[in-house]
């Protein structure tokens, strides 16, 4: 019986933490961008990668497609309703502002 009920329990377990996964991974992705926007105010110390050094105004236009995209993914993900695809979409997201919000940094402090 104690067996039975300790397999149960971790069954339990186990559903509630894939429910929550994508849950979780959205909550990440909000953190992740506020960090991002607070390190906005202050001008970079040393240039992190090759896309931040070389960063123009053109750059912007080009990550836009990849927020398109990104925002196109949360769509679907919606509407799949997936925890997989909720989080799959929610860390697409944060790479994509991230990119986003480093070339709008590079080419406002150049």
């Amino acid at each position: 019986m104690v067996m039975n009920v300790t397999s149960l329990l971790k069954t339990v377990k186990a559903v509630e933490d894939e429910h929550t996964r994508g849950t979780r991974a959205m909550e990440a992705t909000v953190d992740a961008i506020s960090q991002e926007l607070r390190s906005m105010q202050f001008a970079p110390e040393m240039m992190r990668s090759s896309m931040q050094q070389l960063s123009r105004p053109e750059d912007l236009i080009s990550v836009t497609k990849h927020v398109t995209a990104a925002t196109a993914k949360a769509v679907a993900a919606g509407a799949s309703n997936l925890q997989a695809d909720i989080a799959a979409a929610a860390n697409l997201g944060r790479k994509t502002i991230s990119d986003m919000l480093s070339v709008c940094k590079s080419v406002a402090w150049s």
